[in-house]
C-alpha cells in the first residue's frame, strides 16, 4: 500500500473523533478550538493526498475533489478567524 494512502486513511480517521470532539465541546471553548484545529489540519491532509493518490491512479474527477476539499477547509477556517489589524488594510 503507498505511503501516501496510508496518510489518507489515517488523516481521515484523525479527522472523524476531532471533528466529534469540536461539535461535542462548548462554542468557544478550548477543546472546541484545539480539537478544531486538529480536525482542519486532518482534512488539509486527507484532501491533499486524496488528491495525490487519485493522480497516480489516473481519476480525474478526484483529483479536483481532494483539492476542492482542501481550498474548502481553508476558506472555512479564514471565516472564523478574527481579523487582525494587517488583514484589514
Amino acid at each position: 500500500m503507498p505511503i501516501t494512502l496510508v496518510i489518507h486513511i489515517a488523516a481521515g480517521l484523525l479527522a472523524i473523533p476531532a471533528g466529534y470532539a469540536a461539535l461535542a465541546a462548548r462554542k468557544g471553548a478550548g477543546l472546541h478550538r484545539r480539537s478544531g484545529m486538529v480536525f482542519v489540519g486532518a482534512m488539509l491532509v486527507m484532501g491533499i493526498t486524496g488528491s495525490l493518490v487519485a493522480f497516480a491512479r489516473g481519476i480525474e474527477s478526484s483529483q479536483a475533489a481532494g483539492l476542492l476539499v482542501a481550498y474548502f477547509v481553508v476558506t472555512a477556517l479564514s471565516a472564523v478567524r478574527p481579523r487582525t489589524a494587517a488583514s484589514r488594510r
